[in-house]
């Protein structure tokens, strides 16, 4: 268990590293899925995004995310209209996990969507500040939590 002091100073250096990453969500494929029948759910495809991004390494290069994050890369979340009547949101994280969840409403998918991506780009970002993630920081605790939260 990590003291108190520990846990400052990784959270220290968890601001730091945000301050110094360009993280954003942009279209996939230029958006060019975007309407088309391709989606995991057999779906119309309505928005489909891949969180990208790259540090700022010590030699003042830039680091792609995937690298940063050691085995882990970019993300990957799709909206779509699966039938008359439901919405499915997929996404995952490379290396990691794969999630979908349905929904009624495209005001509900929507929102989901939303919250969805904001969490993973935090928790992408966690990533960055451990070694060896898969031994210093819970993922699969994660992953578990998530899933959870949107089933």
């Amino acid at each position: 268990m990590r003291v108190n002091g520990e846990n400052f100073k990784r959270k220290q250096r968890k601001r730091n590293m945000e301050n110094q990453m360009k993280i954003i969500w942009r279209p996939a494929e230029n958006g060019e899925t975007i309407g088309t029948v391709s989606g995991s759910e057999g779906g119309t495809i309505i928005n489909e995004e891949i969180l990208v991004g790259e540090t700022q390494n010590t030699l003042g290069g830039k680091t792609p995310l995937a690298i940063a994050c050691g085995a882990l890369g970019d993300a990957l979340i799709t909206l779509e209209k699966c039938g008359n009547t439901s919405f499915a949101i997929t996404c995952g994280i490379y290396g990691l996990m794969v999630h979908t969840v349905y929904f009624n409403t495209h005001d509900e998918a929507l929102q989901n969507y939303d919250k969805m991506k904001q969490e993973i780009r935090d928790f992408i970002i966690t990533l960055t500040d451990y070694d060896d993630i898969f031994e210093d920081y819970d993922t699969c605790g994660w992953c578990e939590r998530f899933v959870n939260k949107y089933s």
